[in-house]
C-alpha cells in the first residue's frame, strides 16, 4: 500500500510541476503583414491591432443606432454583431484609439470600446500561430 501512496504524490508533484513551466512561457506576437498596426500599451508592451476596426460595446437597452449616430462621421464600412452587445466596427478613417474612447465618454449608450487586437496562440516547436 504503502507504493501506491508514493506514486499518487509523485504523480501530483508532476502535474504541478509541468503546470507551473507552462504558465511561466510566454510568447512573442509579432506582426505577419502590413495589415497590422502597433501600439503602445501603458505598460510598455507591443501588441497588433487591426486598422480601422474596434469593439464596441453597447450599454443595456442601447440599440446598433449608436454605433451610425456617434460613429457615422468616421465612415463605418462594417458593422458586425457578435453577441451581448458587443460589434466589432470597421471605419474608412481611424482616429485612433484615443480618439475612439473619448468619443465613447461622450455617449452613455456606448459602454466599452477597444482596438480590435490580434492575439497568438503558441505551437509546439516555438512557432506563434
Amino acid at each position: 500500500m504503502g507504493s501506491g501512496k508514493q506514486n499518487f504524490i509523485l504523480g501530483g508533484a508532476v502535474l504541478a510541476l509541468v503546470a507551473t513551466t507552462a504558465c511561466s512561457q510566454t510568447s512573442v506576437v509579432t506582426a505577419p503583414s502590413a495589415k497590422v498596426a502597433e501600439l503602445k500599451p501603458e505598460r510598455g508592451e507591443r501588441q497588433t491591432r487591426v486598422p480601422k476596426e474596434y469593439l464596441v460595446t453597447l450599454a443595456s437597452g442601447a440599440d446598433e443606432k449608436a454605433l451610425s449616430e456617434r460613429y457615422g462621421h468616421l465612415g463605418i464600412q462594417r458593422i458586425d454583431a457578435m453577441g451581448n452587445g458587443m460589434f466589432r466596427l470597421s471605419l474608412a478613417n481611424d482616429p485612433g484609439p484615443q480618439a475612439m474612447e473619448d468619443l465613447m465618454r461622450s455617449d452613455k449608450r456606448i459602454k466599452a470600446v477597444q482596438p480590435n487586437f490580434i492575439y497568438r496562440t503558441q505551437r509546439a516547436g516555438g512557432k506563434a500561430e
